[in-house]
């Protein structure tokens, strides 16, 4: 006699599914279209994605990220140079361990 009936419980059986974690819909546009069309459709939402992303980036910082200008809004921008930028402008910079080296 099966142990579960005798004690009282009814049998509990679970179906398990090892798929890869991808959602049903992406497995289906997968099997439907080719590796062309998927490359070219994922570049498309990734392209989407970034244009959104530049858009919310803009309206948060106020600035056009695309362009690298600023724009009105809440935050003042200022230029500042660094060593990369001072160097293409013919600004020369000393690093650390040059003036070190001419101080010793």
């Amino acid at each position: 006699m099966d142990s579960r009936k005798q004690n009282g419980h009814p049998g509990v059986r679970r179906r398990l599914n090892f798929d890869d974690g991808a959602p049903e819909w992406e497995n289906r546009l997968q099997t439907r279209i080719s590796p062309a069309k998927s490359v070219e459709l994922t570049l498309e939402m990734n392209e989407e994605r970034l244009k959104a992303e530049r858009k919310r980036a803009a309206e948060k910082w106020n600035f056009d990220f695309e362009n690298e200008v600023p724009l009105d809004g809440d935050w003042e921008w200022e230029k500042v140079e660094t060593p990369s930028t001072e160097a293409r402008n013919g600004v020369r910079n000393e690093t650390d361990s040059n003036r070190k080296a001419r101080n010793a």
